[in-house]
């Protein structure tokens, strides 16, 4: 596939960042929880959630810029959802802070991960449906993952994820999500050209900082 022109700007302004920073281009600084998710209600043409047995993972949360902690800052929510397509083929979700619904479609700079609601920004294809995810704190150990169609208030619960053990330090896998590398054909973000467009930005971060 041909490379265009904004896909390769940003991949090069991400790869500049992660060079200057040594780091990833954008939310450096993280804390790590292993979690346990529970999908609660099944996806027609999503087999992998079909039987909602509890699924091991890792969720980390970060800020964007690195800002000081009590300045605002877009909140990063990443998850990874270990083997859930079968042996090595773990599924990430990457949200970032946002309005509440309908307005989830926008990020927004937050202080608090538990006030904060969180969206996937970018249109998801899960089995027959196309959606927006999005969660938000349920109680401090717990967030609450949705779907929220654009425009619309309602949020239809997916999954439950449970934190359980800080990770200190953080698992060399922290540094590894990429929701387009680490999805399925059922289960992935579809918004056209922009897949590409994250595709390449994410892998020149990777490429231009010092392995871990």
């Amino acid at each position: 596939m041909p490379a265009y022109p904004l896909e390769s700007a940003f991949a090069s302004g991400f790869g500049l960042l992660a060079r200057l920073r040594r780091d990833r281009a954008l939310h450096p600084d993280g804390a790590v929880w292993t979690v346990r998710t529970t999908f609660v209600r099944p996806i027609p043409g999503v087999p992998a959630i079909a039987d909602r047995a509890p699924i091991d993972g890792l969720l980390r949360l970060s800020r964007a810029v690195g800002l000081p902690r009590s300045w605002p800052d877009i909140l990063g929510w990443a998850l990874r959802l270990h083997d859930l397509h079968g042996p090595g083929r773990h599924q990430d979700l990457l949200l970032a802070s946002s309005p509440p619904p309908p307005l989830h479609t926008a990020l927004w700079p937050r202080r608090s991960f538990a006030t904060a609601w969180f969206t996937g920004l970018l249109p998801y294809r899960i089995g027959d449906e196309r959606t927006v995810l999005v969660t938000r704190a349920a109680a401090p150990d717990r967030f609450a993952l949705g779907t929220a169609d654009p425009g619309r208030r309602r949020v239809a619960p997916l999954a439950d994820v449970v934190l359980t053990t800080r990770r200190e330090p953080a698992p060399p896998e922290a540094a590894s999500f990429d929701p387009i590398r680490h999805a399925a054909p059922a289960f992935r973000q579809d918004a056209g050209r922009l897949d590409a467009i994250r595709a390449r930005a994410y892998a020149a971060s990777r490429a231009n900082r010092p392995p871990r």
